[in-house]
C-alpha cells in the first residue's frame, strides 16, 4: 500500500517564527564551519601544542565519522535590554549515507512552545509541525518548490545530510589548554569571527546606499577530546547588529544568540526510518 502522508487534506506545513530563529542560528554556525584539513601533521593525540594542530586533527577525525547525535540548547535575547526573544533546543541524529532525523522544540517571546520534526532517509524528506496539526508532509527532494518555506526545509535537511563538520572557521583562535568536561579530558580552543553583509554587486548605487548592512560577531569555545580528537562541545555567542541609512529602522532588533552544542555517540549504530502514516 502506498504511504499516505495526507498532504492534500492536511494544513500546509508552515514553520513558525521559532523555525526562522533556529534556522538562523544554524545557518550562522554552519557559515562559520568548513574547510578541509590543514597541512599540519599532528603528533600524538595528547601532545598537541598549537591551535592549528588541534583543529587539523579534529577535522581529520571527523572525516572518519559515520554517525553521531547532536544536542543543541539555545536562547536569543535583545542585545540592548537583555529581553529573551526565543529559546529552544534541537536534537539531531545523522548517519551515512544521508539519513537525518531532527527535532526542534522552542518558543518565541509570549508564544507557546512548538515542535517540528524532519526526517530524511532513502531519498525522501518528511516533516511535521505541532502548530499545523502534526500531519506528516512529504517534500520532493529533487524538486524546486515555489513555497519558500518548503525550500528552507529542503535546504536545512540537505545541509545536515552532509557529513559532520563541527570545526568553525575562525578569524582568530587560541589553544587555551586542557580541561575536563564531565570526566573527559579535552583541548579547549577559543576563537572569534566577524562577518559583514554587503549589497549585491549589481544593485544600483542609490539603492545600495540605503541597503542595511548586517554584522555578525561570533565568539566560540570549542572542546575537542584528547583521546579521539573529536569535537565534544561547541559554545557560541552570536551578536547581530545592523547599520542602516540615516532615519531608517533596522530590519530587526539587535540580537544576542547563545548556544551550546554537544556532540554525542560518534559511530554508534543508528536506525532512522520513515514514519508510518495512514
Amino acid at each position: 500500500m502506498p504511504l499516505d502522508i495526507r498532504a492534500k487534506s492536511s494544513p500546509e506545513l508552515r514553520p513558525g517564527r521559532i523555525f526562522a530563529f533556529t534556522a538562523l542560528v544554524i545557518a550562522l554556525a554552519l557559515a562559520a564551519c568548513g574547510g578541509g584539513s590543514s597541512q599540519v601533521s599532528p603528533g600524538g593525540s595528547g601532545n598537541l601544542t598549537s591551535v592549528d594542530e588541534v583543529l587539523a586533527a579534529a577535522r581529520d577525525s571527523l572525516s572518519s565519522v559515520n554517525s553521531y547525535r547532536m544536542e543543541t540548547v539555545m536562547v536569543a535575547k535583545n542585545d540592548v535590554d537583555g529581553r529573551e526573544i526565543s529559546a529552544g533546543n534541537i536534537n539531531l541524529t545523522w548517519s551515512i549515507p544521508d539519513r537525518v532525523q531532527m527535532i526542534i522544540v522552542g518558543a518565541d517571546e509570549g508564544d507557546e512552545a512548538e515542535r517540528e520534526e524532519y526526517i530524511s532517509t532513502d531519498g525522501r524528506v518528511m516533516a511535521r509541525r505541532s502548530a499545523a496539526g502534526n500531519f506528516w508532509v512529504e517534500y520532493d527532494r529533487n524538486g524546486s518548490p515555489d513555497d519558500r518555506e518548503a525550500r528552507g526545509i529542503l535546504a536545512l535537511v540537505e545541509r545536515f545530510s552532509a557529513g559532520p563538520n563541527f570545526v568553525p572557521e575562525m578569524d582568530e583562535a587560541e589553544l587555551v589548554g586542557k580541561i575536563e568536561i564531565e570526566g573527559l579530558t579535552v583541548y579547549h580552543v577559543k576563537g572569534a569571527s566577524t562577518f559583514r553583509s554587503e549589497p549585491p554587486d549589481d544593485m544600483p548605487a542609490d539603492v545600495a546606499a540605503g541597503f542595511p548592512r548586517q554584522q555578525t560577531d561570533t565568539a566560540y569555545d570549542l572542546y575537542i577530546s584528547v583521546d579521539d580528537l573529536l569535537p565534544r562541545r561547541l559554545v557560541s555567542v552570536v551578536k547581530i547588529s545592523w547599520e542602516t541609512a540615516a532615519g531608517d529602522a533596522p530590519p530587526s532588533e539587535p540580537a544576542r544568540m547563545e548556544s551550546t552544542v554537544d556532540y554525542l555517540d560518534y559511530n554508534a549504530p543508528v536506525t532512522i526510518v520513515l514514519p508510518k502514516v495512514g
